[in-house]
């Protein structure tokens, strides 16, 4: 409670806690911004891997050969966040599958990879888990297949801890700041209200109304104090 607390020590904790609240604010939105275009990036960057490699993987769905398409979907384990790949010939038959991580998601995304999408890229996340995309496969315009790839959220996790620390470092600095702007300007403010309430207890103590308090300035609270 600020019950016991000066009118001082009120004002400082008054503006400390304004400018940490507003802080605060500024950083949840900048973290939640971030996630936001972290998300985006993320799927963009996928759909490009997916592409590149879905389009090298042409030839293996023509003529189903499963071990050049296991070749073709290794070159995805450059990318370090990748865990998973598979390809899918225009039947959904499954050609081949790749796993770089044994974390992968084991849960069988067939269905949904299969589902009728309107010829377009289509993903989802697995909350807390992996980005899961899905996009097919064409060569002059004959639908050849489906490939699927699918990534660890290490690229969002690592772009949030960035601007998690650097939000916690500047809410920290900021209230440090206000603290020592609070310690400056409060007791100009509270000072002449603590002097004219020890003016008025002497008065009332000692009955002596030719009591008057020294206070500076030319606003209200040194009006009283004339």
């Amino acid at each position: 409670t600020l019950s016991p607390m000066t009118l001082t020590r009120k004002l400082q904790l008054t503006i400390a806690a304004s400018a940490a609240a507003a802080l605060l604010a500024a950083a949840v939105l900048s973290i939640v911004g971030q996630l936001m275009l972290s998300r985006e990036a993320l799927v963009r960057q996928v759909t490009t891997l997916a592409a590149a490699v879905g389009q090298n993987s042409a030839g293996a769905l023509s003529f189903g050969d499963s071990a050049q398409a296991e070749r073709v979907l290794g070159s995805l384990k450059a990318d370090r966040n990748m865990r998973k790949a598979a390809l899918y010939d225009a039947s959904g038959r499954p050609i081949a599958t790749v796993s770089f991580d044994e974390a992968a998601s084991g849960e069988d995304p067939t269905s949904w990879i299969l589902a009728p999408d309107g010829g377009d890229a289509r993903w989802r996340f697995v909350p807390w888990e992996a980005l899961e995309l899905a996009a097919p496969i064409r060569f002059e315009g004959e639908n050849l297949g489906t490939i699927y790839v699918q990534s660890t959220l290490g690229q969002i996790v690592s772009s949030l801890t960035s601007v998690l620390l650097i939000a916690s470092g500047a809410l920290l600095l900021g209230v440090l700041t206000s603290l020592a702007l609070a310690a400056r300007l409060a007791p100009g403010i509270a000072g002449p209200v603590e002097r004219l309430s020890a003016m008025a207890r002497a008065v009332s103590a000692n009955k002596d109304f030719s009591v008057r308090a020294t206070v500076d300035g030319s606003d209200e609270i040194a009006g009283l104090g004339r």
